[in-house]
Protein backbone atom coordinates (compact mmCIF):
# COMPACT_ATOMS: atom_id res chain seq x y z
CA UNK A 1 0.00 0.00 0.00
CA UNK A 2 1.25 3.38 -0.90
CA UNK A 3 -0.02 7.14 -0.94
CA UNK A 4 0.21 9.33 -3.77
CA UNK A 5 -0.60 12.94 -4.51
CA UNK A 6 -4.80 13.30 -5.18
CA UNK A 7 -6.09 13.78 -8.56
CA UNK A 8 -9.63 14.34 -9.47
CA UNK A 9 -9.61 10.82 -11.81
CA UNK A 10 -8.37 8.90 -8.92
CA UNK A 11 -12.05 9.29 -7.25
CA UNK A 12 -14.23 8.33 -10.24
CA UNK A 13 -11.94 5.04 -10.36
CA UNK A 14 -13.07 3.87 -6.93
CA UNK A 15 -15.99 1.62 -6.52
CA UNK A 16 -17.37 3.30 -3.17
CA UNK A 17 -18.67 1.39 -0.13
CA UNK A 18 -22.21 1.53 0.22
CA UNK A 19 -22.35 3.21 3.50
CA UNK A 20 -20.50 6.16 1.99
CA UNK A 21 -22.42 6.81 -1.06
CA UNK A 22 -24.92 9.65 0.77
CA UNK A 23 -22.27 11.72 1.43
CA UNK A 24 -22.20 11.45 -2.40
CA UNK A 25 -24.98 11.95 -2.78
CA UNK A 26 -24.96 15.19 -1.48
CA UNK A 27 -22.78 16.49 -4.25
CA UNK A 28 -24.34 17.91 -7.07
CA UNK A 29 -22.30 15.28 -8.97
CA UNK A 30 -19.27 12.74 -8.26
CA UNK A 31 -17.24 15.10 -10.59
CA UNK A 32 -17.99 18.04 -8.54
CA UNK A 33 -17.02 16.39 -5.25
CA UNK A 34 -13.73 14.95 -7.11
CA UNK A 35 -12.91 18.62 -7.83
CA UNK A 36 -14.50 20.11 -4.31
CA UNK A 37 -11.20 17.57 -2.71
CA UNK A 38 -8.85 18.47 -4.84
CA UNK A 39 -9.30 22.66 -4.48
CA UNK A 40 -11.08 23.15 -1.37
CA UNK A 41 -9.41 20.33 1.06
CA UNK A 42 -5.57 20.14 2.55
CA UNK A 43 -3.33 17.85 1.50
CA UNK A 44 -5.43 15.19 -0.50
CA UNK A 45 -3.81 11.57 -1.03
CA UNK A 46 -4.83 8.35 -2.90
CA UNK A 47 -4.10 5.37 -1.47
CA UNK A 48 -3.08 2.83 -3.73
CA UNK A 49 -2.61 -1.00 -3.59
CA UNK A 50 -1.75 -3.14 -6.33
CA UNK A 51 -1.76 -0.22 -8.77
CA UNK A 52 -5.74 0.06 -7.88
CA UNK A 53 -6.91 3.34 -5.82
CA UNK A 54 -8.57 1.89 -2.84
CA UNK A 55 -9.67 4.98 -0.98
CA UNK A 56 -9.25 9.32 -0.92
CA UNK A 57 -8.36 11.03 2.46
CA UNK A 58 -7.95 14.87 2.93
CA UNK A 59 -9.08 17.57 5.45
CA UNK A 60 -11.92 20.30 5.06
CA UNK A 61 -10.79 23.25 6.81
CA UNK A 62 -13.39 24.76 9.52
CA UNK A 63 -11.58 27.34 10.48
CA UNK A 64 -8.30 28.32 11.93
CA UNK A 65 -6.48 25.52 13.42
CA UNK A 66 -9.18 23.10 12.38
CA UNK A 67 -10.36 20.56 9.88
CA UNK A 68 -13.11 17.67 9.11
CA UNK A 69 -11.63 14.34 8.17
CA UNK A 70 -12.30 13.41 4.40
CA UNK A 71 -12.58 10.03 3.16
CA UNK A 72 -13.57 7.88 0.66
CA UNK A 73 -13.09 4.16 0.55
CA UNK A 74 -13.04 1.99 -1.97
CA UNK A 75 -15.71 -1.59 -1.27
CA UNK A 76 -12.86 -3.86 -2.44
CA UNK A 77 -10.69 -3.72 1.05
CA UNK A 78 -13.79 -4.27 2.66
CA UNK A 79 -13.78 -7.63 1.07
CA UNK A 80 -13.25 -11.01 2.79
CA UNK A 81 -10.45 -11.48 1.05
CA UNK A 82 -8.57 -8.23 1.15
CA UNK A 83 -8.35 -8.08 5.20
CA UNK A 84 -4.64 -7.50 4.95
CA UNK A 85 -5.31 -4.36 2.95
CA UNK A 86 -8.61 -3.13 4.94
CA UNK A 87 -5.75 -3.03 7.97
CA UNK A 88 -3.06 -1.42 5.76
CA UNK A 89 -5.39 1.11 4.60
CA UNK A 90 -6.25 1.59 8.40
CA UNK A 91 -2.90 2.33 9.19
CA UNK A 92 -1.91 4.28 6.50
CA UNK A 93 -4.84 6.56 7.34
CA UNK A 94 -3.62 6.76 11.21
CA UNK A 95 -0.31 7.67 9.97
CA UNK A 96 -1.76 10.60 7.44
CA UNK A 97 -3.96 11.92 10.93
CA UNK A 98 -0.98 11.84 13.17
CA UNK A 99 1.15 13.79 10.72
CA UNK A 100 -1.72 16.15 10.16
CA UNK A 101 -0.84 19.79 11.13
CA UNK A 102 -4.53 20.65 12.58
CA UNK A 103 -5.47 21.64 16.27
CA UNK A 104 -8.78 20.27 15.85
CA UNK A 105 -9.85 17.38 13.85
CA UNK A 106 -13.64 16.47 13.35
CA UNK A 107 -15.08 13.27 11.70
CA UNK A 108 -18.62 13.42 10.71
CA UNK A 109 -20.16 9.99 10.49
CA UNK A 110 -23.24 7.72 10.26
CA UNK A 111 -24.28 6.30 13.82
CA UNK A 112 -25.56 3.37 12.09
CA UNK A 113 -22.65 1.98 10.59
CA UNK A 114 -20.25 0.57 13.29
CA UNK A 115 -17.15 0.32 11.01
CA UNK A 116 -17.29 4.16 10.52
CA UNK A 117 -17.02 4.89 13.72
CA UNK A 118 -14.22 1.97 14.82
CA UNK A 119 -12.62 4.06 12.21
CA UNK A 120 -12.63 7.16 13.99
CA UNK A 121 -11.69 5.78 17.26
CA UNK A 122 -8.48 4.12 15.51
CA UNK A 123 -7.51 7.33 14.59
CA UNK A 124 -7.63 8.96 17.79
CA UNK A 125 -11.16 10.67 17.71
CA UNK A 126 -13.28 10.32 20.59
CA UNK A 127 -17.46 11.04 20.55
CA UNK A 128 -18.96 14.93 20.65
CA UNK A 129 -22.27 14.09 20.17
CA UNK A 130 -25.15 13.85 18.24
CA UNK A 131 -26.04 16.22 15.58
CA UNK A 132 -29.83 14.70 15.15
CA UNK A 133 -31.14 15.71 11.39
CA UNK A 134 -27.68 17.06 10.20
CA UNK A 135 -27.14 14.23 7.42
CA UNK A 136 -28.49 12.96 4.41
CA UNK A 137 -32.39 13.18 4.47
CA UNK A 138 -32.44 14.50 7.99
CA UNK A 139 -30.40 11.21 9.24
CA UNK A 140 -28.34 12.31 12.04
CA UNK A 141 -25.09 11.99 12.25
CA UNK A 142 -22.33 11.40 15.04
CA UNK A 143 -19.70 14.06 15.37
CA UNK A 144 -15.89 13.02 16.68
CA UNK A 145 -13.20 14.95 17.73
CA UNK A 146 -9.53 15.00 18.24
CA UNK A 147 -7.54 17.37 19.72
CA UNK A 148 -4.03 17.72 19.27
CA UNK A 149 -1.65 18.91 22.76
Amino acid sequence: MRMISYQPEHLMLLEIQHSQRYVLEEAASLKDYSMFIATHTINPVTLIVNDEVVGVISVYPTGIESGELVSVLSEAIRNENNKKYYVQAFREIKRYVDNLDVYRLEARVNPEVDGQARLVKFLGLEFESIMEGAGYNRSDIAMYKRLKI
